[in-house]
């Protein structure tokens, strides 16, 4: 176990965060500022008093262990997925930051298996249909009334693709649903869970080898995308096709549960912090991001860059991605919760 399931000491904060080679040049920084010495606990990283007396303790995974530390009340705030945002007020927005993309992320994404040059071509009309009616969709209109006013293209019946989703990331494998139900429009009956390994259409009751989008996320998404030749449906490019808005997939969030012994001046403290080493981060990669591959910090990241190289990573960081929620990120952010619950959040907390 992570922590004790006692209450949390209002000295002690504990943080978590996603081990993908997107956040490692705000952890880098923000590692040392939350820690002055080296000293390690078991599957926790090191705790240091602050100058203001906060103990913070911190650990690194994946988005399915940082979602399940939080959502088990052992984490007090995290950058994780931001579908955590649908079960408010149990998880609130912590601070304006996070991993967003607007356009293609190069990171997450569908693989199309085996490559169909017709399947793209109808998912692109489709996305062109649902751009013409998506500022309908966010002044007045359903889901569903949504759709019928679109008028899609009718789907030839090939093309009913198997959804294959891992387990690794909530908030990836919402958007792969939502984008699904908008280009085929199937119910899929296990829609209960968002960890299902596989969701099933009735494509499969037809052929022994159909259509599949398999998601891939994160880095070895990266490097698969780099050594495989493959055809892919990058989501966050998609969402961008459907709404010209950038896609958040994570920020921070704090569990209402685990928080609500902690003064309110240390968790604004806490987002200072964030917000200041968020920004250092975004300077720092516009001026010297060759430095991000040299550090000597002895805080030990359990971040593996080598799936692209140096060259590469840098434009991913600098091209692919940005941390600040502005604006245009928070619109964006707002109408992936609003989808989210419309067509998945209910089914899902169904009995």
């Amino acid at each position: 176990m992570l922590m004790s399931d006692q209450a949390a000491s209002v000295d002690e904060i504990a943080l978590g965060w996603v081990s993908y080679a997107n956040f490692y040049p705000v952890a880098s920084l923000l590692a040392p500022e939350l820690t002055g010495s080296f000293e390690l606990t078991d599957k926790i990283g090191p705790t240091e008093s602050s100058s203001d007396n906060a103990r913070y303790r911190w650990m690194e995974g994946t988005p399915s262990i940082i979602n399940r530390h939080l959502e088990q009340h052992q984490l007090h705030v995290a950058l994780t997925s931001s579908v955590h945002l649908v079960n408010s007020p149990a998880f609130t927005h912590f601070a304006p930051v996070g991993i967003c993309a607007r356009g293609s992320v190069g990171s997450v994404y569908l693989e199309v298996d085996p490559p169909s040059p017709q399947l793209m071509d109808y998912i692109s009309e489709v996305n062109e249909c649902l751009r013409r009616g998506w500022d309908s969709y966010l002044t007045h209109n359903s889901w569903c009334q949504w759709k019928a006013q679109s008028q899609l293209p009718p789907r030839p019946p090939s093309l009913l693709p198997l959804l294959d989703l891992g387990v690794e990331s909530q908030c990836s494998a919402t958007l792969a649903l939502i984008l699904y139900e908008l280009w085929f429009g199937e119910i899929h009956p296990q829609k209960h869970s968002l960890t299902q390994w596989r969701l099933k259409s009735r494509a499969e009751a037809r052929s022994s080898s159909p259509l599949t989008l398999r998601l891939h996320l994160g880095d070895a998404a990266l490097q698969r995308r780099k050594i495989h030749k493959m055809m892919t449906l990058d989501l966050a490019q998609m969402w961008w096709q459907i709404t010209g808005l950038p896609f958040v997939f994570a920020t921070w969030v704090q569990g209402r549960k685990r928080c609500s012994d902690v003064p309110s001046a240390a968790l604004k403290r806490l987002r200072s912090m964030i917000m200041r080493t968020t920004q250092k981060a975004h300077e720092k990669l516009h001026q010297n991001p060759c430095s991000f591959f040299s550090s000597s910090s002895q805080i030990p990241l359990r971040f593996d860059l080598g799936a692209l190289s140096e060259e590469e990573m840098i434009y991913y960081w600098q091209h692919c991605l940005h941390y600040h929620i502005g604006h245009e990120s928070s619109s964006g952010l707002h109408a992936f919760l609003r989808l989210a619950r419309e067509v998945l959040w209910i089914p899902f907390n169904s009995k």
